[in-house]
């Protein structure tokens, strides 16, 4: 059998990104020597190189320090909600279709490590990892449908607060009218305020319960589908809020041949067939968000900055490459017929775009070998 070939080349490509960067904010020119052509240009070549502005400055001699390139490029960003909305239109302007009945859409937080001051505004505490404890904390929302796994939204969170994620993402995909056919979250969005908000927006949803608590095992020992009363802690200054849950247990064998007790919390299922493997089956296709983690990571630039605009702005440019590639894809399979294949490696294609981005610009980092070199080589080769 065949496999098939990307047919997306880097001119492609690089006519579709300079297009939509130039269409994400009002961009002006950062000096009579460097015109918005060029100020997008840096912009990814930052993203397909995965370096920082420091390093790029040094390596290709830009008209420009370092400094006054970031500090111009920082006075064009706006604040975070108005960058995080400009992301997401352009994420949407990619999707060729949107069925009638929407959807399957999974919610998830992305938490990078940062290792700077831990006064930094904007950084969230959590567990170790990676030898640090502080973190920028972004929240994206996308299509997790088998050949289309587009970005919808995106944005910038200041607290571990699941809710603090969630509203954001769900008001920008409200906004564009685009249906939510189920809603995927993980166990970190297992909280009351979450279903009452998921309960009050009449949305779809399937999420992750933490069963390994003694009175879930208690509660399932009977069946394997129970109404649920979550409620609130207690506040001195506030009432309990309480919302019902409808709750199924399903077991699952894993590739060891031994099984696992899963619990998912659902509503706006049809009351037939077997709900936890149904639920099981749904909730198995939100890994296809992890997976666009791993992406954002091939494309993202490095730095150092404390500045939260800057970092989303990264952040936001490694996430539309990964879109455009998937739009290219799909458009590929349109006009000629091959089935998409996952097996395009992502990676080539930012390597390539890479080399055609900087064609133009002197590579201090080139060895240059002189001809009467190269020939006594090839001669005593």
């Amino acid at each position: 059998m065949r496999h098939h070939q990307s047919t997306v080349t880097p001119a492609d490509i690089q006519c579709r990104v300079m297009s939509e960067l130039s269409r994400l904010l009002p961009w002006v020119p950062i000096g009579p020597r460097c015109a918005v052509d060029l100020t997008l240009r840096i912009l990814w070549v930052l993203a397909t190189l995965r370096t920082s502005l420091f390093a790029l400055c040094e390596r290709f001699g830009l008209p420009y320090g370092q400094t006054r390139i970031r500090h111009s490029l920082a006075s064009q960003l706006p604040d975070l909600v108005t960058l995080a909305d400009a992301f997401s239109q352009r994420f949407r302007a990619l999707i060729p279709h949107t069925p009638r009945k929407g959807f399957v859409i999974a919610i998830d937080t992305h938490w990078c490590c940062y290792y700077g001051n831990r006064s930094t505004r904007g950084i969230v505490h959590g567990q170790r990892k990676a030898g640090t404890r502080r973190f920028f904390v972004y929240a994206t929302a996308v299509i997790v449908e088998k050949g289309r796994r587009y970005t919808l939204a995106l944005t910038a969170a200041a607290s571990n607060r699941p809710l603090e994620a969630l509203r954001p993402l769900l008001d920008q995909i409200a906004a564009t009218g685009i249906g939510v056919r189920m809603l995927l979250l993980d166990k970190g969005f297992y909280a009351t305020e979450v279903f009452q908000l998921l309960h009050a927006r009449r949305l779809r949803h399937i999420v992750a319960v933490p069963h390994r608590r003694p009175h879930f095992r208690r509660l399932f020992r009977a069946c394997h589908a129970i109404t649920y009363t979550l409620r609130t802690r207690h506040q001195s200054d506030k009432p309990r809020q309480s919302v019902d849950l409808q709750l199924v247990r399903v077991t699952a064998p894993n590739r060891d041949g031994s099984v696992s007790t899963l619990v998912y919390a659902y509503h706006g299922l049809p009351p037939r067939g077997d709900l936890g493997e149904v639920c099981r089956r749904l909730y198995k296709s939100r890994f296809g968000i992890e997976s666009s983690y791993r992406q954002l990571n091939q494309a993202k630039a490095r730095t150092t900055s404390r500045d939260r605009r800057w970092r989303l702005l990264l952040v936001g440019l490694a996430l539309l490459f990964r879109q455009l590639w998937v739009f290219l894809e799909n458009a590929v399979h349109k006009r000629t017929g091959q089935r998409w294949s996952p097996t395009t490696v992502l990676e080539r294609l930012r390597a390539q775009l890479a080399q055609v981005l900087t064609a133009e610009l002197h590579d201090r980092d080139t060895l240059e070998i002189p001809v009467l070199d190269v020939r006594f080589l090839c001669e005593n080769a």
